[in-house]
C-alpha cells in the first residue's frame, strides 16, 4: 500500500493516479486532488463488477491507466482485465474472458489477455494494450487484433505480427 503505481494526465492537464494498488485520483492543475475510483481494495479477490460506481468501487490489483480522447479513464485490473470509467463515473468492462491469449478479431469482451501492462491511444482512438508477449490493439469497433508479438524467434526484421517479444 502506500504507494503511487501508474500515472496518466489528460489534455487540461489533471493527472491521474493509481494508487494503493486500488484506488484511482485526480490531482487537477490547482494542486487539488479528488478521488475518482476510491472504495479500497476487494476484500475477496473478485475484480470490480461492470457498472459499478467508481468513486466507491473496490478494486483489485490496479496496474497501467491512460486515457482516451474523450476523457474515459482506462484501466487494468487483476493480471486479465482491461476497465473504463466512462464519464458517468461507471465503470465498464473492455476486455474481460479470461488469462492468456484468445478472441483475436473478434469482440474484445470476450478476448483474453496475458497479464496487460501498459495502455495507450493513437489519435483515433484505438486502445494499444501490451501484453506478455504481444501487443494487442482493441479498434473503435470494439475489435482486438494482434499488432505485435508471435511465435518466431526473430525480432530484427520480420513482420510485427510474427516478431518474439519475450518469453514469457
Amino acid at each position: 500500500g502506500d504507494r503511487a503505481s501508474a500515472v496518466a494526465v489528460d489534455p487540461q492537464g489533471n493527472i491521474y493516479v493509481i494508487y494503493d494498488a486500488c484506488n484511482i485520483a485526480r490531482v487537477a492543475p490547482d494542486g487539488m486532488v479528488y478521488v475518482v475510483m476510491g472504495g479500497g481494495c476487494s476484500s475477496n479477490s473478485s475484480m470490480t463488477p461492470n457498472g459499478a460506481v467508481a468513486l466507491t468501487a473496490k478494486g483489485l490489483a490496479l496496474a497501467a491507466i491512460a486515457l482516451n480522447s474523450e476523457g474515459e479513464i482506462y484501466f487494468v485490473e487483476g493480471v486479465y482485465a482491461v476497465k473504463k470509467i466512462d464519464k458517468q463515473g461507471i465503470i465498464r468492462d473492455v476486455v474481460r474472458n479470461w488469462t492468456g491469449f484468445c478472441g483475436d478479431e473478434g469482440p474484445a469482451i470476450n478476448a483474453c489477455l496475458d497479464h496487460p501492462n501498459s495502455l495507450a491511444f493513437d489519435s483515433v482512438g484505438n486502445l494499444y494494450i501490451a501484453v506478455s508477449k504481444r501487443v494487442r490493439m482493441v479498434d473503435t469497433r470494439g475489435i482486438i487484433h494482434t499488432v505485435a508479438g508471435g511465435e518466431t524467434q526473430e525480432v530484427d526484421g520480420v513482420l510485427a505480427v510474427n516478431a518474439s517479444l519475450g518469453d514469457g
